[in-house]
């Protein structure tokens, strides 16, 4: 929907700490955890906690692609990649997201509406196939496709390859 990353942050780290009634460290480095003591050291700090919880995130799944663009595929795991993915977007009409999961149909969707001609590439027979019955799967590609995005199912890219104008 053409939203910036600042666009996209509902809580800020003040605002969860105050809900939450809880110490929230981030952009910081963890160099040590005791979970006998309970401790930790954070940007060689030491804290105490009586619980713990490591939120990492996930790292994206790369799935290994040759050619001459290989290295330009964009993975958007953070608020960061998303800015960096924005960017890439200016000037670009037709964009190629592989894997048709929630994160890929959801960026299928806003992109599709915000005017973008959209291909989403799966090696699964329906979008979302580790979350829904193959019916409501190839319900959800049909919807997909009444908004003109592209299916490619059943489709396993290889290689990305630089053309004339992307």
């Amino acid at each position: 929907m053409k939203k910036a990353p600042r666009e996209l942050v509902t809580f800020d780290a003040d605002a969860m700490r105050a809900q939450l009634k809880a110490h929230i460290v981030t952009h910081s480095t963890v160099e040590h955890i005791d979970t006998e003591a309970h401790g930790l050291i954070v940007n060689e700090t030491p804290l105490r906690y009586s619980k713990l919880v490591l939120a990492l995130g996930a790292d994206a799944r790369r799935i290994p692609l040759t050619g001459d663009a290989a290295d330009d595929v964009l993975s958007v795991n953070c608020l960061y990649d998303y800015a960096r993915f924005r960017k890439r977007l200016h000037g670009a009409k037709t964009v190629a997201l592989l894997g048709a999961g929630l994160i890929g149909c959801e960026f299928a969707n806003d992109l599709a509406l915000a005017g973008y001609n959209v291909m989403l590439i799966d090696p699964a027979s329906t979008p979302l196939s580790r979350l829904l019955p193959q019916q409501a799967g190839n319900a959800l590609a049909q919807a997909l496709e009444q908004h003109g995005i592209r299916m490619m199912l059943d489709t396993t890219v290889q290689a990305v390859n630089k053309a004339q104008h992307g």
